[in-house]
């Protein structure tokens, strides 16, 4: 990226400098936390062992004690740290966002629509939805949204002691999730979807035919992209005239790209992708320090995946 150094000594290192600093009293104050409700504890606890006597089974109880005192420094740190990474994110990614394209906007707490979620069709409609680091705007003349995601599907199936039966969340999908604008509609609706999770999705297709219109399997000459994806459509013509040659290898590119099974579901003028991850993007380490040069080169990296998926659909579709 051209004028990067100096974007970076004129605006970004200010700023990360400003943040170091408060990195630093929130790990002192994480420190205090710990010792003050370790210490509390320990007065109480050995004012307790004073007055019943000390015995050898006496230390069991000790122990006990410290588990629920550990439990709430943990917590109390874990709200100190979540704050301070919300007001990090926001000042530090926005700043990064702004040098990449002015058009684009960032929020550490917001995420795609939910509406948006739920339309591309991926996954069932009963789920929890949570998600942060949003980023919205035009980029490459496109009007798209991405953000982190994280799907939880709420399922019956444990039973506590009492025989009564409880609740878990499951998580079903974990990554990026983007919703691009295409500038001419599509007049077919189409699902690509990797072949690896057509077993997690069992089901699915069945309740997407009911609200999409009957949908076909459609079958490409390619046995590569054959090999990766399963693609459905509403309308075997349309989505054969869409699923050109050119559409298919660059699909197949962008997978290899990521390096995992994406999925991408086309409706009308809007493009659906979802690009799973196990890792937490755009979350800076309170341990580690702000002024490092690889806490800027991980979020220029994170942010790449998200301007290369905008970027890819433009070549996809050929858009000038």
């Amino acid at each position: 990226m051209d004028g990067l150094y100096d974007f970076y000594t004129t605006n970004l290192r200010p700023v990360l400098i400003e943040q170091e600093r408060k990195r630093k009293i929130v790990v002192k104050d994480m420190k205090l936390v710990f010792a003050v409700i370790v210490l509390g504890a320990s007065i109480v606890i050995f004012d307790w062992l004073r007055k019943a006597g000390f015995k050898e089974e006496n230390i069991y109880a000790v122990l006990i004690l410290y588990i629920p005192a550990l439990f709430v420094a943990f917590i109390i740190n874990r709200v100190i740290v979540k704050w301070h990474k919300v007001k990090a994110k926001q000042v530090t990614i926005s700043k990064v966002v702004q040098f990449i394209d002015p058009a684009l906007k960032y929020s550490a707490t917001e995420m795609v629509l939910a509406s948006s979620i739920r339309s591309a069709g991926f996954f069932p409609t009963t789920v929890t939805l949570e998600g942060e680091d949003l980023i919205s705007g035009h980029f490459q003349g496109l009007r798209f949204a991405c953000s982190e995601v994280s799907i939880k599907r709420d399922d019956e199936q444990l039973r506590n002691i009492s025989g009564s039966d409880i609740r878990i969340n499951a998580l079903i999908f974990r990554g990026l999730f983007a919703e691009i604008e295409l500038p001419e509609p599509i007049n077919s609706v189409i699902y690509i979807y990797p072949k690896n999770l057509a077993n997690s999705y069992k089901g699915l297709f069945g309740r997407l035919s009911a609200t999409s219109g009957n949908l076909e399997r459609v079958k490409l000459e390619d046995p590569t992209f054959e090999k990766n994806f399963m693609v459905y459509a509403s309308d075997q013509l349309q989505s054969r005239m869409v699923l050109t040659t050119k559409l298919i290898a660059d699909i197949s590119d962008l997978r290899e790209k990521m390096n995992v099974g994406i999925m991408l579901s086309i409706k009308h003028s809007k493009l659906y992708i979802a690009v799973p991850s196990s890792q937490d993007l755009f979350e800076p380490n309170v341990f580690k320090s702000y002024l490092n040069p690889d806490y800027v080169r991980n979020y220029l990296k994170e942010l790449q995946i998200v301007t290369d998926l905008v970027e890819d659909v433009r070549e996809i579709f050929r858009l000038s």
